[in-house]
């Protein structure tokens, strides 16, 4: 019983080691991270001073053997007069790849919200048959590429009400090409939202 107990407390010894080495190993990653969410918002605040761009948490994830940053909640808001517009996940995870590069876990639904003035927000769930993949590369991630399925389908739900939206893409390129993230994030926010609303709101086919 004696060597169970001895056995048992170095392997919480060990443990809590290694988490203390893995903490200190993820540092940099996690500064990295915060620094290119506050260099994104301060991009984004001086192209259009009424759009946001905040995170509720970064953090190490992974842990015993996997090396991950975690970002809690990450939002893109915009107010464009009495309208307001919004894109917001869970949570989405990036693994460093190599200096340079990271590659971005997408979970596979999201949130958006619609909202004008006197009148109750439009709050939308959305769903993809297959997530894209995505990476980020450069200082500060400046930069994204992305692998898109074949056919992506959105199950967009709408007050208990679902329906889908396809895009097909016929031509799949063998390894992404890397493009510059736009300053200017509010234009695509305002057209994917205004996608859903079309689709729930005016049911355009």
């Amino acid at each position: 019983m004696r060597s169970i107990i001895i056995a048992f407390i170095a392997v919480l010894v060990a443990t809590g080691g290694w988490f203390v080495a893995w903490r200190s190993l993820m540092a940099d990653d996690v500064a990295a991270i915060e620094a290119s969410i506050k260099h994104h918002y301060e991009t984004i605040k001086t192209a259009t001073p009424t759009a946001t761009l905040k995170a509720d948490a970064v953090y190490a994830t992974g842990f015993p053997f996997a090396f991950r940053v975690a970002v809690h909640r990450p939002t893109l808001t915009q107010i464009w007069g009495g309208e307001s517009y919004a894109v917001s996940f869970e949570k989405i995870e990036l693994e460093r790849v190599n200096d340079i590069r990271w590659r971005v876990r997408l979970p596979a639904a999201f949130d958006a919200m619609y909202a004008k003035e006197s009148a109750a927000p439009e709050q939308y769930r959305v769903s993809l048959n297959e997530t894209p993949q995505l990476w980020l590369e450069g200082e500060n991630l400046t930069h994204y590429g992305a692998l898109l399925p074949r056919k992506l389908v959105l199950d967009v739900t709408l007050n208990g009400t679902t329906k889908q939206i396809g895009f097909d893409f016929p031509l799949q390129l063998p390894m992404p090409i890397f493009m510059p993230i736009p300053a200017d994030a509010s234009r695509p926010l305002q057209i994917f939202v205004g996608m859903l609303r079309e689709a729930m709101v005016y049911s355009t086919p």
